[in-house]
């Protein structure tokens, strides 16, 4: 079972010293209310105890920042083979249509394709 977690004399002026010095560089923080470390004190130790794990893992927690992957844009390329397959494949029966492989040769072959304005590429 996880020990109770409180806030010591110190660690309360440590807060406020590191809130106070964040306002004064402009962090834009502003500093908690000793009642307010107590509620969140409350919460870290009801966490702690639901949980069964050590308050330093909560803390971990808690601070953590998020990891986001960057965006899966639509790739030129592909965005280059959908339209050929589309431009020539519609007319064709279900097991006469071209093969990927075709249709990238197609691509590389196609003028207009190759020779894009920027402008064009976004659309």
């Amino acid at each position: 079972m996880a020990e109770a977690f409180c806030f010591t004399e110190v660690q309360l002026r440590l807060q406020a010293e590191t809130n106070a010095k964040a306002i004064r560089f402009g962090k834009g923080q502003q500093p908690k209310p000793r009642a307010e470390l107590m509620k969140q004190n409350e919460k870290i130790e009801a966490i702690m105890l639901k949980h069964g794990i050590t308050q330093d893992k909560v803390n971990k927690h808690i601070g953590g920042k998020k990891h986001y992957k960057g965006h899966c844009n639509v790739q030129l390329a592909n965005a280059l083979m959908h339209t050929k397959t589309q431009e020539v494949n519609t007319d064709c029966p279900h097991r006469a249509k071209h093969t990927l492989d075709k249709i990238q040769e197609m691509v590389n072959d196609d003028e207009t394709l190759q020779n894009l304005s920027p402008k064009d590429q976004l659309l």
